[in-house]
């Protein structure tokens, strides 16, 4: 079977710019590309591609728990915990 290498989650957002800039303030993603509506960002092997949706309701006022991803860090303190 072939080799899976990178894995990359897709967001739905309403505020793409607010959005970018936090994944690359707090957590150190670089930009790779955008196109229109689009922004592909990337650290190490994590890949998120936050997507421009106004109209999305907020995944935290659906009480639906399937939107999440996981990820897996050498070492975190409470100080690099921060909830949106």
């Amino acid at each position: 079977m072939p080799s899976l290498n990178n894995a990359r989650s897709v967001l739905a957002v309403r505020d793409p710019d607010a959005s970018v800039a936090f994944f690359q303030e707090k957590l150190g993603l670089t930009i790779d590309f955008s196109v229109d509506g689009w922004c592909f960002l990337s650290r190490d092997g994590f890949g998120l591609m936050p997507g421009h949706c106004p109209d999305e309701v907020p995944a935290s006022k659906t009480g639906d728990h399937s939107y999440f991803a996981y990820v897996a860090v050498d070492s975190i303190t409470k100080e690099d915990i921060h909830f949106v």
